[in-house]
């Protein structure tokens, strides 16, 4: 992965008393609204572009927020020297 980059999950789940499977993206904390997989071809890139949609809400909301302070944490726990002479890690 490249730096700066972040690595998107994608999490199956069942929504309370709603019947199927639904499809959310995840980075760090922030998760797309879930996408009910039969409704749509790709539910994995629906789950995307909605992920993209909350991330665009711009720097005043919770979701951006999150990301940010996800951002943040990532950075510092990369940055401390014990990670890097951990051997169960890659170094860089």
């Amino acid at each position: 992965m490249a730096e700066g980059a972040f690595e998107v999950e994608y999490h199956d789940m069942r929504v309370g008393g709603v019947p199927g499977r639904h499809v959310v993206a995840k980075v760090g904390r922030v998760s797309s609204p879930p996408v009910a997989a039969d409704a749509v071809p790709d539910p994995r890139a629906s789950a995307l572009r909605r992920l993209a949609d909350v991330l665009r809400g711009g720097t005043r909301t919770r979701a951006y927020a999150d990301f940010a302070a996800f951002k943040r944490r990532c950075e510092t726990e990369f940055a401390n020297p014990h990670w890097q002479t951990d051997d169960r890690l890659p170094h860089p």
